[in-house]
């Protein structure tokens, strides 16, 4: 059997991502990064989450306000951001919150299960 040269394939157009940073400072991506398909862009984020908060906690802190915000090629979040659960508790009655407090006031609250 005679050997036959692998044939090139047409380069395959894989979609961008933008991953924008916030935190003490807003880093917003402007190049992107090209991956295979939604769930490769939400394995990027959480793994660049997990390294922005190692390093934070190598410095002594540790903050749980900020958030990495994935946008797709058309500029469209791909997951909730905050921003978007801001304008949804906005939406909350003020009724409902009513009688609301942190930290809970019952000592029981905070023992560990016996």
């Amino acid at each position: 059997m005679a050997w036959r040269g692998r044939r090139e394939l047409p380069p395959v157009a894989m979609p961008l991502y933008y991953f924008h940073v916030y935190n003490t400072d807003v880093t917003m991506d402007r190049e992107g990064q090209e991956l295979a398909d939604d769930a490769a862009a939400r394995v990027v984020a959480i793994g660049a989450a997990r390294e922005l908060m190692c390093e934070e906690v190598r410095h002594g802190t540790l903050s749980l306000s900020h958030w990495i915000e994935v946008e797709n090629e058309q500029n469209q979040p791909l997951y909730p951001s905050r921003r978007a659960a801001r304008h949804q508790a906005r939406l909350i009655r003020p009724e409902a919150w009513e009688g609301f407090r942190w930290p809970p006031t019952d000592s029981t609250f905070f023992r560990p299960p016996s």
